[in-house]
């Protein structure tokens, strides 16, 4: 039995979360509802399937957990919490704003490896799971450096941001002026800007989950579209290994699907999917080669890489019960 704290249930990648859970939970595993917000408290959350009340987090109901997977987007309040864990717990957080070098970041598929008890274990931004998935078995061609900039959705930044995007659209649509409200300075509907977000963050989580093998140049680029990631991605090899085996190698990517016309692969085109859309890829005529790619921010780039975490880690935990 693990005993797991879900911190911001109904949150958009939370209620994502509880839901993928739901199909993969153990029937003898126990879950906790839990927030930060005292307004959230008395909600109901479905996790794994069951109904649960969520309780204010209080450290008296977060000693006792052995996995609490913090799906809020303050990533103060979730360091606060994970404080409160016992040394052999664990804490999964999920979320772009978690500061550089507070945990290990995971990718599922990629460092799994570095899954172990009793860390502080991350969940990265989005963009740095779709680029790890489809990067990371590149490395064995000689990939040493990617350029890449990372258009992000909405939802990245949560239900507030994306309930602001649709009143600018709406907004637009009725031909007034769209206000920018407490999560944007600016009208983001129909347009692209600077998303305004230290990018070294992303970049070392990147290259982190690839073994310090490859350095990375992100770039993130805030779109009003709802949901969704996309990346233009450059790749630098140490030797050209020629594009025939670069598409050998993207038609074999555990987790993502080879669609070899650029124009199918897009936001709309990922949205609801499990695995990351690869699209059309070149060459340029100094040795690079560029790739397009998108994924759906909320499953395979948030809660299915956080669940398949949480998975290894209820293994771990299991093994360790039975040999003591």
């Amino acid at each position: 039995m693990t005993r797991i704290g879900i911190l911001e249930p109904t949150t958009l990648v939370g209620t994502e979360f509880c839901q993928a859970l739901g199909s993969r939970a153990v029937p003898d595993d126990e879950f906790e509802a839990l927030t930060a917000d005292p307004e959230q408290v008395g909600t109901i959350s479905e996790i794994g399937g069951r109904a649960a009340l969520v309780a204010l987090a209080l450290p008296e109901n977060v000693a006792n957990l052995d996995v609490v997977v913090c799906c809020g987007t303050d990533p103060r309040s979730a360091a606060e919490i994970t404080g409160w864990l016992a040394p052999s717990a664990t804490a999964v957080v999920l979320g772009q704003g978690s500061p550089l070098g507070w945990g290990t970041p995971i990718v599922f598929g990629v460092n799994g490896a570095e899954i172990v008890p009793g860390r502080v274990l991350i969940s990265p931004h989005p963009g740095v799971v779709a680029l790890a998935l489809v990067l990371g078995p590149l490395v064995d061609l000689g990939l040493i450096a990617v350029s890449a900039t990372i258009i992000q959705s909405a939802s990245v930044r949560g239900q507030l941001a994306l309930d602001e995007v649709l009143d600018q659209t709406r907004a637009v649509l009725a031909f007034r002026d769209p206000s920018a409200g407490g999560v944007f300075d600016r009208q983001v509907a129909f347009n692209l800007i600077d998303a305004g977000d230290d990018e070294r963050t992303p970049a070392a989580h990147l290259e982190a989950v690839l073994e310090g093998k490859v350095s990375a140049s992100l770039r993130l680029i805030q779109s009003g579209v709802f949901h969704g990631v996309m990346a233009s991605v450059h790749c630098r090899f140490s030797s050209d290994p020629g594009i025939v085996k670069l598409e050998q190698q993207l038609g074999q990517l555990p987790l993502c699907d080879r669609i070899g016309d650029g124009r199918a692969v897009s936001p709309v085109a990922a949205s609801g999917l499990q695995r990351v859309q690869v699209g059309r890829l070149t060459a340029d005529e100094h040795g690079g080669y560029w790739l397009w790619l998108a994924c759906d921010n909320l499953t395979r780039g948030g809660a299915l890489n956080a669940l398949e975490v949480v998975n290894a880690l209820q293994t771990l935990i299991q093994g360790a019960a039975v040999a003591n």
